[in-house]
Protein backbone atom coordinates (compact mmCIF):
# COMPACT_ATOMS: atom_id res chain seq x y z
CA UNK A 1 0.00 0.00 0.00
CA UNK A 2 1.18 3.53 -0.87
CA UNK A 3 -0.54 6.66 1.12
CA UNK A 4 0.53 10.05 1.25
CA UNK A 5 0.19 12.23 4.45
CA UNK A 6 -0.02 16.05 4.39
CA UNK A 7 0.44 18.30 7.06
CA UNK A 8 -0.38 21.72 7.18
CA UNK A 9 -0.75 24.19 10.13
CA UNK A 10 -4.11 26.41 10.31
CA UNK A 11 -4.70 29.24 11.77
CA UNK A 12 -8.59 28.13 13.13
CA UNK A 13 -10.83 25.68 13.74
CA UNK A 14 -11.15 23.07 11.24
CA UNK A 15 -14.93 22.59 10.09
CA UNK A 16 -16.06 19.87 7.56
CA UNK A 17 -16.74 21.20 4.01
CA UNK A 18 -17.03 18.95 0.53
CA UNK A 19 -16.28 15.36 0.67
CA UNK A 20 -15.87 15.53 4.72
CA UNK A 21 -19.08 14.72 6.82
CA UNK A 22 -17.99 15.58 9.77
CA UNK A 23 -14.65 16.41 11.83
CA UNK A 24 -13.86 15.92 15.69
CA UNK A 25 -10.55 15.78 17.71
CA UNK A 26 -9.76 12.57 18.82
CA UNK A 27 -8.27 12.49 21.90
CA UNK A 28 -5.37 10.35 22.58
CA UNK A 29 -5.49 7.00 24.54
CA UNK A 30 -9.91 6.71 23.24
CA UNK A 31 -10.54 2.92 23.80
CA UNK A 32 -13.61 3.21 20.84
CA UNK A 33 -12.02 4.57 18.30
CA UNK A 34 -11.78 3.02 14.92
CA UNK A 35 -9.18 3.31 12.78
CA UNK A 36 -7.27 2.08 9.17
CA UNK A 37 -4.36 -0.24 10.34
CA UNK A 38 -2.01 2.16 8.45
CA UNK A 39 -3.44 5.66 10.45
CA UNK A 40 -3.90 4.30 14.30
CA UNK A 41 0.18 1.65 13.41
CA UNK A 42 2.22 4.19 11.57
CA UNK A 43 1.15 7.88 10.81
CA UNK A 44 -0.20 8.31 14.36
CA UNK A 45 2.92 7.35 15.85
CA UNK A 46 5.23 9.39 13.57
CA UNK A 47 2.96 12.70 14.25
CA UNK A 48 3.14 11.69 18.27
CA UNK A 49 6.98 11.69 17.82
CA UNK A 50 6.58 15.04 16.00
CA UNK A 51 5.37 16.75 19.12
CA UNK A 52 8.02 15.85 21.49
Amino acid sequence: MRMTVFEAGISRDPSPAAELADLRWAPAGERDLVLAPAVRDHVLPLLAGRLI
